[in-house]
Order: structure tokens, then sequence, then C-alpha cells
């Protein structure tokens, strides 16, 4: 094989296992929204992990390093479609006791987005900021 053969196949490598690391947020995901309809999430999930193991084997074998495409779009449309037809079909994700803490970092990630502003270095308050990544209140 030549070299830069070689490469291509390390990066084809590098880039389809890299959707290995999808597979955490999935877990986490069924932690919190549960297993879905018909176990749906923990379907893709090993799906995922398959896919992870499986791509780079097909490219090897292929002889050729991008014969399988990357997911990560293809993940996230899928994602949503398990979550919106499991809510079309009545399911309900289980209540977990931190359910509270979520949505109120949901709602501040929006508030943040909507107003541009992620802290007080970015509205206009640069120069309150004391050197340990508080804001003091009096005149310097």
């Amino acid at each position: 094989m030549a070299p830069i053969d070689l490469l291509a196949f390390a990066l084809a490598m590098i880039i389809c296992t890299a959707s290995a690391a999808a597979i955490p947020a999935l877990l986490f995901l069924e932690e919190l929204y549960g297993l879905g309809r018909g176990t749906s999430l923990r379907w893709l999930t090993v799906g995922t992990a398959l896919y992870a193991v499986g791509a780079p084997t097909i490219d090897v074998i292929a002889g050729n390093p991008l014969r399988v495409s990357d997911p990560p779009m293809a993940l996230l449309v899928l994602v949503g479609m398990v979550v919106a037809l499991g809510a079309r079909a009545g399911y309900r994700p289980p209540r977990f006791h931190e359910w509270r803490v979520v949505a109120q970092g949901r709602q501040l990630a929006a508030v943040e987005q909507e107003s541009g502003r992620v802290g007080p270095w970015c509205s206009g308050r640069a120069d309150r900021l004391d050197g340990q990544g508080g804001i003091h209140g009096g005149p310097s």
C-alpha cells in the first residue's frame, strides 16, 4: 500500500470511529428520555455502535477509505424521529429527580442564545471584570 493510501485509510478510520463518540451522548439521552417507544432509542444506540465497528471494516475490505460515509447528520435526524414518533404514539419519558435543573438549564440556554450574550464579557461590561472571573460592584 502506498503511503498516501495508508494516510487516507488512517484518516477514514479516525472519521468513522469518531461516530463512536456519539454513543455516550446517546446513553445519556437514554437516561433522560428512557428507552423510547419499543426500545427505539436503545436500538439506535446499538446501531451506532455496530456502525462504529462495521464502517471501518467495510472500508478496509473494499479498499476504499471513503466507501462508507460518516453519519452524524443522519444520527441527529434519527434521534429527532425517535423522539417525535414516540411523542406522537403517546410515549412519555419517565420523570427523574433533576428534571427541574435540566429544564432551567434549557431555558437559560434559550435566553442566552436569544440575547446573543453569553456572559458579562459579551455584554459590554468587560471593564468591570475583576481578575477572578467575577464582576466587582464599585468603580475601579
